[in-house]
């Protein structure tokens, strides 16, 4: 065996870039609920009021951004003049030859 396959360090691969954000921050909540005054983790690597201060901001973005593609499509909807059932005919024959 070599020295560089005795050293080489194992890592997690969890996918996370492949998340949507309502699954990363589902993700992010489960790992703080897990790891917050867990006795196994008495020196968490990340301080956890830092984590769950990223978790709010997260899901604080998120909301916005919803509430954004809402007004969106809703503005969307309203500025769609779709025609009405009666006027295509005549729209039809006065395209026509």
């Amino acid at each position: 065996m070599t020295l560089k396959m005795l050293l080489t360090p194992i890592k997690a691969v969890l996918g996370f870039p492949k998340l949507s954000p309502k699954d990363l921050l589902a993700s992010a909540t489960a790992i703080h609920t897990g790891m917050n005054g867990n006795p196994a983790y008495p020196n968490p690597p990340v301080d956890m009021a830092a984590l769950k201060a990223d978790i709010d901001n997260f899901l604080s973005a998120i909301t916005a951004a919803d509430s954004r593609r809402r007004r969106l499509h809703v503005r969307a909807l309203k500025d769609c003049r779709i025609p009405s059932a009666a006027s295509k005919p005549a729209r039809i024959a006065a395209n026509s030859w």
